[in-house]
């Protein structure tokens, strides 16, 4: 039984999944007095440079994943030796193979977001991560890898770590995938098409509408014409878009539209509008 909690975001790019992703982990730690990580997967951190470390709350540790750092860990864990991964790594040879070999990086991240369960790599001491995942598709890609290569390598340690990989990444009780969107028609379709993705490959996943505008409460006669004009084509759009997510029975949470400009107001927003289970 998993412990730990993962949570996967992703999204078609655009749609707000960072602040979202962050808004949910500065919630989680206020809640409640567990450590939490924040991390992105990316060269550069957003977060490390947005959010103040004075503000949000103490028990909230920030930090961003580098696909060739996790792959350094990963190759350290595998030979047991930082000095002979680093050398490995180097290798001309190591380098043309990592570049024919799709999914190797994919494996190395999800090899360190499961490294507290499976007991393997660097310990992850944190109660629940919240990961600032790819975009959709580079998303199913990493979500793919750890099978692909469990496949690949029916035996040896790298056969026998991928399939550990893979049972976590699919364990429900560990791992939380949200697809955050907004109610715009290619939003919306590129959302449930990872979310059948995602299901073809036994993952669950659930939506986050983004900048959601309660509409069902406006009285619309009594507004100006343009001002009724504007929120009418808010309110069918959402009844549109809802109307095709609920025929997936996934679970829908919705973000309220935030009137922030800045990074860190609209995440602090975000954190105080939603109380993660």
């Amino acid at each position: 039984m998993a412990t730990q909690k993962i949570h996967f975001f992703t999204g078609k790019g655009g749609v707000g999944k960072s602040v979202v992703s962050a808004g949910y982990a500065w919630s989680k730690a206020r809640q409640s007095k567990q450590n939490i990580l924040l991390t992105e997967l990316s060269d550069d951190s957003s977060f490390e440079d947005n959010l103040k470390p004075q503000k949000i709350a103490k028990n909230l540790s920030i930090s961003h994943w580098n696909a060739y750092i996790c792959l350094e860990e990963y190759a350290t864990n595998l030979l047991r030796s930082k000095t002979l991964s680093k050398l490995f790594l180097n290798n001309s040879i190591s380098k043309a193979l990592i570049n024919v070999a799709p999914g190797l990086e994919e494996l190395s991240i999800l090899g360190k977001a499961t490294s507290g369960p499976r007991d393997h790599g660097p310990q992850m001491n944190y109660d629940e991560i919240f990961i600032d995942a790819f975009a959709t598709g580079h998303f199913l890609t990493l979500m793919q890898a750890p099978e692909a290569f469990s496949e690949m390598f029916s035996f040896g340690p790298m056969g026998t770590q991928s399939k550990s990989i893979d049972k976590w990444i699919k364990n429900p009780e560990f791992s939380h995938v949200h697809i955050v969107m907004n109610t715009d028609e290619l939003s919306v379709r590129e959302s449930i098409e990872l979310h059948k993705s995602l299901a073809g490959i036994d993952m669950g996943s659930r939506f986050i509408i983004n900048k959601f505008v309660d509409t069902e409460n406006i009285q619309f006669k009594k507004l100006p014409e343009r001002t009724k004009d504007f929120f009418q084509n808010i309110h069918d759009q959402q009844n549109d878009a809802l109307a095709v997510l609920k025929k997936t029975k996934a679970d829908i949470t919705y973000i309220p539209q935030v009137f922030e400009n800045h990074f860190f107001d609209v995440i602090e927003s975000i954190s105080k509008s939603i109380k993660v289970p």
